[in-house]
């Protein structure tokens, strides 16, 4: 928790006073955390920064349906204005069941899935699983580890709708 608080002020900081849409990964753990709404909504207000822009990764552990007050906290992230995301969707305790338990503004296809995806069947098809049932939830696709211009182009031809990776650079530590 205080991690995440670490994070969140930074990257509130950070991108204070733009335009800019951001993540920052949330655990199981954090929302257990009572004073996280009142935490993000003060960090909303001293940085400027308009709810729709951070968007809050959730990264299970554990069963989010497992722990007291999670689906609540989510909820009330949601209703501050905050999108919510699954990061690295198909692995761990990510599941199909989440896409119509949280309102999710987006899923993160785990990079394992799409590091090879130009040359595993496999890969394909858990991907277009995936797809199919976002696409009918009305929740956006995000591809992590897009790192070859051949990964790219079939991303773009499944109609995954965001990519990220080295193809389009590496992380920096700070906005160009």
């Amino acid at each position: 928790t205080h991690i995440t608080r670490r994070m969140l002020d930074k990257a509130c900081s950070q991108f204070s006073n733009t335009d800019y849409i951001f993540s920052v990964n949330i655990t199981d753990h954090d929302l257990q955390d009572p004073e996280l709404i009142p935490y993000v909504t003060r960090l909303l207000k001293k940085y400027h920064i308009k709810p729709k822009q951070l968007i809050f990764e959730l990264l299970e552990q554990s069963s989010i349906a497992q722990i007291p007050n999670a689906t609540a906290q989510l909820k009330a992230l949601h209703q501050l204005g905050c999108p919510i995301s699954i990061d690295d969707f198909g692995v761990e305790c990510s599941n199909f069941a989440q896409l119509f338990s949280y309102d999710l503004e987006s899923i993160k296809i785990d990079g394992s899935f799409i590091k090879n995806i130009h040359e595993s069947h496999d890969c394909q098809l858990i991907v277009e699983s995936i797809l199919f049932f976002a696409k009918r939830a009305g929740i956006k696709t995000v591809a992590e580890y897009v790192h070859s211009k051949e990964v790219y182009e079939k991303v773009l031809a499944l109609g995954i709708d965001y990519s990220q990776g080295y193809y389009f650079g590496k992380p920096q530590p700070t906005l160009l």
